[in-house]
């Protein structure tokens, strides 16, 4: 069976899944690539901090506004705070993906059992079992198509916060050690 006859089979409720896994996929991949970046952001930010490179213009702003204000440590929770909403953009995305593919999964399973009654009912009970199968496929296809769309979308929501949280771990460490450095 080719990937457009498991498509077609699975009726209506495909196409928003379809939707939701390139979101998803999107969603991923435009991220893995901003953390990338984010990556090579907060090591220059140590490097910089130990004296051996430029501290990336944001963090900069940041230490500059933190020695400037008595409580820095509120301060930088603030900037942390904005950096998590800036850093989790599109999150609600994935979440979405996640939490609604199952239920259009299910749609297509309630969908399938619906034609297969239909089916049963227009042939009086002396029915081919052929002819049954097309609501079974749909029941199946289209609830495994949702857990295919939400599960790799709720795995990626976890990795990126996880990785979010750890890369502001961080930038909280080096801004806390420059902030005492500066205060000694």
């Amino acid at each position: 069976m080719s990937t457009l006859d498991f498509f077609e089979k699975g009726g209506l409720f495909m196409y928003p899944l379809l939707i939701l896994s390139v979101l998803t996929v999107t969603v991923t991949i435009e991220r893995l690539f901003f953390f990338r970046s984010l990556k090579k952001s907060c090591d220059k930010l140590t490097r910089g901090l130990a004296g051996s490179g430029n501290i990336p213009e944001k963090y900069l702003k940041a230490l500059q506004h933190l020695k400037k204000t008595r409580d820095s440590n509120t301060e930088i929770d603030l900037f942390l705070e904005e950096e998590y909403h800036e850093n989790s953009r599109y999150f609600g995305l994935l979440s979405f993906s996640a939490a609604t593919a199952p239920l259009f999964g299910l749609l297509g399973t309630i969908a399938g059992i619906m034609v297969l009654f239909r089916n049963i009912e227009l042939t009086g009970f002396k029915t081919d079992p052929a002819m049954l199968s097309g609501g079974i496929w749909q029941a199946i296809i289209t609830t495994l198509a949702g857990l295919m769309v939400a599960i790799p979308a709720t795995a990626a929501l976890q990795y990126l916060d996880h990785t979010n949280q750890g890369f502001l771990l961080l930038v909280k460490k080096a801004l806390c050690r420059a902030i005492a450095v500066n205060h000694d």
